[in-house]
C-alpha cells in the first residue's frame, strides 16, 4: 500500500460540513436517482474519492461519481476495491 495513503492528516471538515457538500454537489441528483434505478446496484452507487490521492481529505480535493469511476481513483491499502 502507499505509504502516502496513511500520511494524510485528519479532514478538517466535520460529518456534517461533508454531507452538505455532497448533496450540494451539482452532479448528486442524478447519480442519487440512477443508483435508484439501478435497483441500488454497487457500480452505480454514489461515491466520494480524493481527486489528487497524494493530497490530504479536503472539501476542495474531493469529487463525486458513481462508483464504476470512482473506483479507478481510489487508492485502498491492500489492493482491496
Amino acid at each position: 500500500a502507499s505509504q502516502a495513503y496513511w500520511d494524510q492528516p485528519a479532514p478538517e471538515y466535520g460529518r456534517e460540513e461533508f454531507i452538505d457538500w455532497s448533496m450540494n454537489q451539482t452532479n448528486y441528483p442524478k447519480l442519487f436517482a440512477d443508483w435508484v434505478a439501478s435497483g441500488f446496484q454497487r457500480e452505480f452507487t454514489p461515491t466520494v474519492y480524493r481527486t489528487d490521492a497524494r493530497e490530504p481529505f479536503t472539501l476542495s480535493n474531493l469529487n463525486i461519481a458513481p462508483w464504476c469511476v470512482a473506483k479507478k481513483y481510489l487508492r485502498i491499502p491492500g489492493g482491496a476495491t
